[in-house]
């Protein structure tokens, strides 16, 4: 484990999660994030974590990299995450999204994290670059008057 000011390098195993956790929570502190705000950050990390521990390698555990950016806006403050792995590559944003109208036992398994994480956060973007996923995501919430 590599820990910075804003960036942390895990084994991409589900065994790390809570690392994780502590990562992403001390950096929402320092942004003042408000309690139902930090519960969806912190699901949808935790979606994104555990998909890269789950499918990004196929014979050994690598690692991932994810960088957290608290940038104070005008009124608002700005949390990004940057999650980078060197498994196979995958852009999840090109895939599609799956019909919820369709009852549950007859849908296809997978996409719902994907889903979650386009209606919790603000901006998801993805890049390949340097033989590695980049996958960001970011939320922005008002600035508390004190």
């Amino acid at each position: 484990m590599t820990l910075s000011s804003n960036a942390i390098t895990l084994k991409a195993d589900i065994a790390e999660l809570d690392i994780l956790n502590t990562f992403i929570s001390k950096n929402l502190d320092h942004g003042y994030c408000p309690r139902h705000l930090r519960n969806h950050i912190e699901l949808v990390a935790e979606e994104i974590f555990v998909n890269i521990a789950n499918y990004a390698y196929t014979a050994d555990t690598g690692k991932v990299t994810v960088s957290c950016y608290i940038e104070p806006e005008q009124e608002r403050i700005k949390m990004s995450l940057v999650f980078c792995d060197w498994g196979n590559p995958f852009n999840p944003l090109e895939h599609d999204e799956p019909d919820i109208t369709v009852p549950l036992e007859e849908r296809k398994i997978g996409g719902m994290g994907i889903l979650i994480v386009k209606k919790i956060m603000d901006t998801i973007w993805y890049k390949r670059e340097d033989n590695a996923n980049h996958l960001g995501i970011s939320k922005s919430w008002q600035k508390e008057t004190l």
